[in-house]
């Protein structure tokens, strides 16, 4: 059990992190005011967690100091996803979220009177083009839209935000957007804290939307890909069937594609100009700030802009869905089959309190129903659980991919089985305790990590919560019992899911945007707005850099073999990590990434492969390998207070490890699948591609042991190698 890479990863989203951030808290909720007189809402007796201020425009801003490094991790929320895209311009909220970048009457242009008049034009055309009834007319309109496109261009500073958040020294700057929300991201050095804050309120206090054709190209790119991708089919028909009335069901992220191929420039101006306000919208920070100098810049910068006091939200609910609904849906890719549950979105708190253990429940990696029952005992090639969760519902999926041979019906019933198992409370007594001690370990890894500190204000602004709700949500998780999820599993999980099952073919409802015909723009990279210039000339105190001195704060020792150990204190949480470096890669031995995988399967003379795993789990440990060219990396984390009996199972399973042929076999065939499999996913084609253009026909891609080879390895010297 030394590895995980038994699962097929889908991209997750666990309610399980909102619990780790809910059970940190202790006491009550106060208002309290700061030195210069600002109001704000914190957690009695324990200010660490962080605090919550509201500006009179009704702007939250929501902060946590975390001193450990001189960086904040940033996020400006807008309350508001493709749930409210309107009907004729579904993908509009994304849409904006790309246009966002591309600056305004300040940012972004060297000339905004200059070219404002070609964007007014461009505009209007844009509604003709939408309004134009034949092919021909749009190509006409689209052809002047061209034209007057190319002439504006000459007055943009292109691309001119990401190098003013380089020139600050930014990291990771970027934004998505989902069903619920709107979200821009970016991590600042500490000193830049000032210059961020104006550049943002400078960025959101306007909108023009220069390049907007050229954008549209990159937003088709991504149209056209999840077209490509079988599990967005598979996710768009469950949708339509648990969410029937709803936009959920209804609406997509990136949009219809009539809608894509007929923009409105106004409608887009609208949807701005109606959401993106200050009481729709949310700025968190965690990191090295201070909180009475950061709420003075914020209200300074931020504290006039625009309110909306009309702004209404409708409220939508998906028609009942209480019955047993089957589909297929073709594609290229890999054969699997989806099981999905609807189950009320984050705003009922309870709901999602429950959903989150019940997730841990039945996979966590090492001691959940499907980690033990399934995976362990090598039922199928992979099964993982799938929760997408959002503001009104979640739907809580399991995917599984079948072995050779195997039909998508068994491996259906066998997510049935499982879900059978939580039903009748057939689990070990002690697995609602062991997720509790995940979520400690969870909560301490939680305490210095700004982009879990962030998030979790996320989630409380979007689903319109105070603090006082983690408290009733800790107050929950900590009470729940078997009984309790028994309970809840019987509620939930009756004759209401969906089942698709997806299969080799072709897909028949696949639809590309072609995309139109643009002249190439003579985009001066150079041009710089004149608030760039002075933004970026700004002077910023230097941050005094604090190294590590490897003789003064790293401690060492020689073991009785002569092998070195490096140690230094862990002073922020109450976690460890211990690492484990082998000089010996994928280069000098081809068979030892094989070895590991298959050590995933077996045990030792003490634990079977399932004890292992609860062994894990129950103490909060994590085993994990990271093989590279040159290194395996075995890395033992978790609790200080399982320090001892963590290294008291890895160097078991490391020196007593047992092999079994049987199992070997097991794990052969199901490998040999996965790579015939895994020739049907573009990306690992391009990579193999890229290997063959660095290092010609024999490349570290193919420099793999053949499947012959495979079958024919030893499974005692395999197990001899770890």
């Amino acid at each position: 059990m030394l590895t995980k890479s038994k699962r097929f990863s889908w991209v997750l989203l666990g309610l399980i992190l909102n619990i780790f951030l809910f059970s940190i808290l202790k006491a009550d909720v106060e208002l309290k005011t700061d030195k210069n007189g600002y109001t704000y809402e914190a957690v009695k007796e324990n200010e660490n967690l962080g605090r919550l201020y509201t500006l009179s425009n009704g702007l939250k801003v929501y902060m946590v100091q975390n001193k450990l490094k001189p960086v904040i991790e940033t996020r400006i929320v807008v309350g508001t996803g493709s749930k409210y895209d309107p009907s004729d311009n579904t993908g509009l909220a994304h849409y904006l979220e790309h246009m966002m970048f591309k600056g305004n009457e300040i940012i972004g242009t060297v000339n905004w009177e200059a070219e404002k008049p070609y964007i007014e034009e461009i505009t209007n055309l844009y509604e003709e083009h939408k309004k134009a009834k034949t092919q021909k007319e749009k190509n006409a309109i689209y052809a002047r839209i061209d034209k007057l496109s190319y002439e504006a261009a000459k007055y943009a500073a292109p691309n001119e935000l990401d190098v003013i958040v380089k020139n600050m020294g930014g990291k990771r700057y970027n934004a998505f957007t989902n069903n619920d929300e709107t979200v821009y991201m970016l991590e600042i050095p500490s000193n830049e804290l000032e210059k961020w804050i104006e550049l943002e309120r400078t960025r959101f206090g306007g909108l023009v939307l220069r390049l907007f054709h050229t954008e549209l190209e990159t937003v088709y790119e991504e149209f056209n890909q999840n077209q490509d991708n079988d599990f967005f089919w598979v996710i768009n028909d469950i949708n339509k069937r648990l969410y029937s009335g709803h936009p959920y069901g209804e609406k997509t992220t990136i949009g219809r594609a009539e809608d894509l191929k007929n923009p409105s420039m106004t409608a887009i101006m609208d949807f701005y100009n109606k959401y993106y306000v200050a009481n729709n919208m949310a700025i968190i920070l965690s990191g090295d700030i201070d909180y009475d100098n950061t709420i003075k810049l914020l209200t300074k910068y931020w504290g006039d802009f625009r309110k909306n006091d009309k702004l209404e939200f409708k409220e939508y609910t998906a028609k009942d869905f209480t019955k047993i609904a089957v589909d297929t849906v073709e594609g290229r890719q890999t054969d699997f089959v989806a099981v999905a549950y609807r189950f009320d979105g984050e705003i009922n708190q309870s709901e999602s309190v429950k959903l989150g253990l019940l997730a841990e429940m039945i996979q966590n990696d090492k001691a959940g129903l499907i980690d033990l029952n399934v995976l362990q005992k090598q039922k199928v090639l992979s099964l993982e659980k799938v929760i997408l969760s959002s503001r009104d519902y979640t739907t809580f999926m399991l995917v599984g991919i079948p072995k050779a041979g195997q039909s998508l019906e068994d491996v259906k019933n066998i997510i049935l089985e499982e879900i059978n198992n939580l039903k009748t409370g057939n689990y070990n007594d002690d697995l609602i305790q062991s997720v509790k001690n995940n979520v400690e370990l969870g909560r301490e890894q939680a305490k210095d990590n700004n982009g879990y500190l962030v998030d979790r204000f996320k989630n409380l602004f979007i689903n319109n919560k105070n603090m006082d709700s983690m408290l009733a949500a800790e107050t929950e998780f900590d009470s729940l019992t078997k009984d309790d999820m028994v309970k809840f599993s019987n509620d939930r999980f009756k004759d209401n899911y969906v089942v698709v099952y997806k299969k080799t073919g072709e897909n028949k409802l696949k639809v590309s945007v072609e995309k139109p015909k643009i002249t190439p723009l003579d985009l001066n990279n150079t041009n710089r707005s004149e608030f760039a210039k002075e933004l970026m000339n700004e002077k910023t105190k230097n941050i005094s850099p604090k190294f590590l001195d490897f003789k003064k704060d790293m401690q060492s020792f020689k073991l009785p073999n002569k092998n070195d150990v490096y140690y230094i204190k862990n002073t922020t949480s109450d976690i460890f990590k211990l690492a484990y470096v082998i000089d010996r890669g994928s280069y000098n031995d081809r068979e030892l990434k094989i070895a590991l995988n298959y050590s995933d399967y077996l045990g030792t003379e003490n634990y079977t492969p399932e004890e292992f795993g609860e062994m894990l789990y129950k103490n909060a440990l994590n085993i994990s390998v990271d093989m590279n060219s040159e290194n395996v990396i075995i890395v033992l984390s978790g609790l200080d207070k399982s320090f001892e009996k963590g290294l008291e199972i890895l160097q078991d399973y490391v020196l007593n490890i047992k092999a079994d042929s049987e199992i070997y076999k097991n794990y052969t065939d199901d490998l040999i699948t996965g790579k015939n499999e895994v020739k049907k996913n573009k990306n690992v084609a391009i990579n193999g591609i890229s290997n063959y253009i660095m290092y010609g026909s024999k490349n570290p891609f193919n420099d793999v042991p053949s499947n012959e080879e495979i079958k024919n390895m030893d499974p005692d010297e395999l197990v001899k190698k770890i």
